[in-house]
């Protein structure tokens, strides 16, 4: 699976070059380790105890590899440990590439 995982990653990353758009791009890599709806769900501490979210997006003491590359950011190596959503994704980017969006309600992580 991670053999697999690199190889369409590396395609992506060939395709952008040869279309010269690499240079311009954010490559954002994340996985999902949720657990099944309905058939042996796994944990979702902190958040089991939300109904609504029981099955929901949210995998609390689950984690999984995530990574945002690009030749556009200023922070070079930079590791983060803090409990990271997806949702959060999208504030991090802004502010990585100093944008913004009024929608975003979410926090950055960068």
């Amino acid at each position: 699976m991670i053999y697999s995982t690199d190889q369409s990653i590396g395609a992506v990353v060939e395709r952008l070059h040869y279309r010269q758009m690499l240079d311009n791009s954010i490559l954002v890599v994340v996985s999902d380790n949720s657990g099944r709806i309905r058939v042996n769900p796994g944990t979702n501490w902190p958040f089991k105890t939300t109904p609504q979210i029981f099955y929901g997006l949210h995998e609390g003491d689950m984690r999984t590899p995530a990574l945002i590359w690009s030749p556009l950011l200023t922070k070079s190596g930079y590791v983060s440990d803090a409990i990271v959503d997806v949702t959060d994704l999208l504030p991090t980017v802004l502010e990585a590439i100093d944008g913004t969006d009024s929608l975003a309600d979410e926090r950055d992580i960068y």
